[in-house]
């Protein structure tokens, strides 16, 4: 499917006044027991804000609905607006320096969509997709920027959250050292929990990631992994259909990933024994070889 246009950011009419004057005590139509604000209330980036915050926020943000591969922000393009996901998933993708587009990460219900191009006046580091029908809740940068110099809550909401994307980003990169077939179980096991629904011992995901995305979030190619999930298919671990992929045992699928890591691990770890062989018979060709054993 072709990408939609990019997002218009151009709120229909009447957009909330925001700024410079602050937003009016007495708000109106959407109050703290409104559906907007009963979300925001589940956003993890606002644990723990005020009543006040989240009032503020439910009056400025509006609806924008999105199908499949409708345009949310583009790489290096300033952002005008802030973005909460509330239904669907949304693809961030990075430009390789060969040109191509790689997946950084999936966003779904109560993520914010590269708000750190907000937070630190930039341009977007990322490009945002629709990976499925979307709802998002958008509002203008400088409502959004007003808002953070009003409520302290709300910057440390923020920076909490970038946090936590740095820790999902130094988790990716460490799984990296573990071995093709345990990276791709850790993935589909971290999208189960963020998207999967429970049938029994089985777990659905939505199947918006094609077999070349998930080969470029692991760092492997597409045989790879279409070889890995046939290969899982026949030992009747996992199956695929038309909108969804499905688990048929998470006890089992994670124990692919612990014990692939590990073999891989141990495969690669050369004992002490292996070392000093391979120290002697470099030191044989007249060549010094810094080397560390592994640890007893």
């Amino acid at each position: 499917m072709q990408p939609q246009s990019h997002l218009s950011l151009r709120l229909p009419q009447p957009v909330r006044p925001v700024a410079p004057v602050p937003v009016p005590a007495g708000i109106p139509s959407r109050g703290l027991s409104s559906p907007v604000a009963d979300f925001l209330r589940t956003v993890p980036l606002l644990k723990g804000t005020s009543d006040r915050l989240v009032q503020e926020l439910s009056a400025l943000l509006r609806p924008v609905r999105l199908e499949r591969g409708g345009r949310i922000c583009s790489e290096g393009t300033a952002p005008d607006a802030f973005y909460f996901v509330r239904q669907g998933w949304v693809k961030t993708l990075r430009a390789t320096a060969m040109g191509r587009s790689v997946i950084f990460e999936i966003l779904g219900p109560g993520d914010t969509v590269d708000a750190t191009a907000l937070l630190e006046e930039s341009s977007h580091t990322v490009t945002a997709i629709a990976g499925s029908p979307v709802e998002l809740l958008v509002m203008p940068a400088s409502a959004f920027r007003h808002l953070l110099a009003r409520h302290a809550d709300l910057w440390r909401g923020c920076a909490i959250e970038m946090s936590y994307r740095l820790r999902e980003a130094v988790d990716s990169q460490t799984q990296i050292a573990f071995g093709v077939e345990a990276r791709i179980a850790r993935l589909f096991l971290r999208l189960a929990a963020r998207s999967g629904a429970q049938d029994g011992q089985e777990v659905c995901i939505p199947r918006f990631l094609t077999r070349q995305e998930i080969a470029d979030m692991v760092g492997t190619t597409m045989e790879t992994t279409i070889r890995t999930l046939s290969r899982w298919k026949r030992q009747g671990l996992f199956k695929t259909g038309d909108e969804s992929f499905v688990i048929r045992k998470m006890s089992d699928f994670a124990g692919i990933a612990r014990e692939d890591a590990q073999r891989w691990n141990s495969e690669r770890t050369p004992s002490a024994a292996k070392g000093a062989k391979i120290a002697a018979a470099v030191a044989a060709r007249g060549r010094p070889l810094a080397f560390r054993t592994a640890a007893a």
